[in-house]
């Protein structure tokens, strides 16, 4: 099933992580999420592209990293070697930073 698949059978929950392994040079195409995404490569390097303000960022993420990529972001990504990573996935409209919190009293 697929990320956006599991997103929306799951529009009220807060949070969903996927392990992924991409085999060396394989091509996750252009595409987007509606909810956040956060790729952390537990093994291998990825070159990904991030279409941000009508520009195109090129960034490599190597096993020790990070990588945000905001709701609705579209991006490519290739595994330059055999990758394994985590994707978290943040749902922009039930996360606590969607709500005031008041801890003046």
């Amino acid at each position: 099933m697929s990320a956006n698949e599991r997103i929306q059978q799951s529009e009220n929950s807060q949070m969903l992580t996927n392990i992924i392994q991409m085999p060396s040079s394989y091509v996750d195409d252009w595409h987007s999420h509606p909810w956040h995404q956060i790729i952390f490569p537990l093994k291998g390097l990825l070159q990904s592209q991030l279409r941000l303000k009508g520009k195109t960022k090129n960034i490599i993420v190597p096993h020790n990293g990070i990588l945000y990529i905001p709701a609705n972001t579209t991006h490519k990504s290739v595994a330059v070697t055999n990758t394994h990573f985590m994707a978290i996935y943040l749902n922009p409209n039930n996360s606590l930073t969607q709500n005031t919190l008041d801890y003046s009293e």
